[in-house]
């Protein structure tokens, strides 16, 4: 991350007491967020052994980031921040606690999985608008001038989150008090979160509730002709192209991790479900690593360098983890093989993410920053639902050792093409990858 030397960098802004609030507030929503993902996962692992319903679960909670995010956008615009965020936060809090409740009174499985795809469904809605509320609310709570140190700060906690909360404290929540007791501790930060953000002040006094409606209505269509100007840039701008692409792989990549992290603790190395903490976690470790190097010594590498290394070692993390089940030698270190490939997984999926995430802030102009993000997150989603599917039917098809196997010799080779188009287009000078 780059750190702005601008008015004191990230010592003046830790110095405003409204922004460590939104700033604590928006690390437990995350953490919540993502091992709550885990915790699903696990569930459905243990309900149904299945990795087409653990697909299923992934696009429910994946589906509202394409079908609200407009509305979101728009909405947010004109309702108080403030209360968006704090109610947010305490709805998916509820919604946490009904998982409880249904596992500790319904007993027909079928029943139970409708309820929790529609429970998962309708807390990712709320959750859609919480993001643009609270990048909205940055610039109320700050001067201009340290605006980029902020925003550093909080895409290093959202780096951070994903890594703890998805790989790290998921599992572990999951492995020391089981999954009721975990979905109630992550119930706790959401309220928690909500709570820090009672002091911060209110933006906006009247809320014209009769034209909400019109807005909703009007989201669409000034969404779609917002759409159609951002694509224009990205499609005419190549290295923004391929940076959305990277990070659109990354995020499907760390996605069927997640899927498939408890499938293959228990069907492969023949451990619990929640054990999948020991061997997935140190691909959280390696992604909290690679951002720090990054962050310090990212300037010494040429990105072109950095992108297809961290390319080819997350190919060859997915096509060694599947021959660990197929056949590996040496079946008494096969945990600890599985452990350090998914540490180069972890590794290489930050440094694909970092590089491309500045790579789109740097090339990106001010005026048009916030419709590529948008479009960016949007196309994210809605590009990585049929792989992550199509994956978890392969798995009970075939089994999750075999279906890695081969899914690693494919996005070996599939990489191997994309790195030598990387490479040649970073390396080209600056007004012909524009052109």
């Amino acid at each position: 991350m780059t750190r702005s030397t601008t008015n004191g960098g990230f010592t003046e802004v830790v110095r405003n007491r409204h922004f460590l609030y939104l700033w604590a507030a928006q690390l437990l929503s995350q953490l919540s967020r993502n091992a709550i993902h885990f915790v699903q996962i696990v569930l459905i692992e243990r309900l149904t052994g299945s990795s087409t319903h653990l697909g299923l679960m992934i696009f429910s909670f994946t589906i509202p980031g394409v079908i609200f995010s407009p509305i979101a956008g728009i909405l947010v615009d004109h309702l108080p921040r403030k209360y968006i965020l704090i109610i947010s936060n305490l709805l998916r809090a509820i919604l946490v606690v009904l998982y409880v409740v249904l596992l500790k009174h319904l007993h027909s499985t079928w029943a139970l999985l409708i309820l929790i795809y529609l429970i998962t469904f309708i807390a990712s809605t709320i959750g859609q608008f919480f993001a643009p509320a609270e990048q909205a609310t940055l610039p109320l709570l700050l001067p201009k001038e340290q605006l980029l140190s902020a925003n550093s700060l909080f895409n290093l906690t959202t780096a951070l989150s994903q890594a703890l909360g998805l790989l790290i404290l998921g599992p572990i929540l999951v492995k020391v008090v089981g999954i009721a007791t975990a979905f109630l501790v992550i119930a706790f930060w959401y309220a928690l979160a909500a709570i820090l953000l009672l002091p911060l002040p209110r933006d906006k006094q009247d809320i014209r509730w009769h034209d909400l409606y019109e807005l909703s209505r009007m989201g669409w269509v000034h969404f779609w002709h917002q759409l159609k100007e951002a694509w224009g840039f990205i499609v005419r701008t190549r290295v923004v192209l391929l940076g959305i692409l990277n990070m659109g792989l990354v995020a499907m990549f760390l996605m069927i991790l997640a899927m498939v992290a408890p499938g293959f603790a228990a069907r492969v190395l023949h451990m619990q479900p929640e054990d999948a903490a020991f061997v997935f976690a140190p691909a959280g470790v390696g992604m909290l690593l690679a951002t720090y190097l990054l962050g310090q010594y990212g300037h010494l590498v040429r990105r072109d360098v950095l992108l297809v290394g961290g390319l080819m070692a997350i190919a060859l993390a997915f096509a060694l983890l599947g021959w660990v089940g197929y056949g590996f030698p040496w079946r008494e270190y096969t945990i600890y093989v599985a452990t350090a490939i998914s540490f180069v997984l972890g590794v290489g999926l930050s440094v694909v993410h970092v590089v491309s995430q500045t790579t789109l802030q740097e090339e990106t102009p001010p005026e048009v920053q916030g419709r590529v993000f948008s479009t960016h997150y949007m196309l994210i989603n809605l590009l990585g639902l049929p792989p992550m599917l199509f994956t978890g039917v392969l798995f009970d098809l075939f089994g999750i050792e075999t279906v890695l196997k081969w899914l690693g010799i494919a996005v070996t080779l599939m990489m191997s093409v994309y790195a030598w188009i990387l490479w040649h287009t970073y390396t080209k000078p600056d007004q012909e990858v524009h052109s």
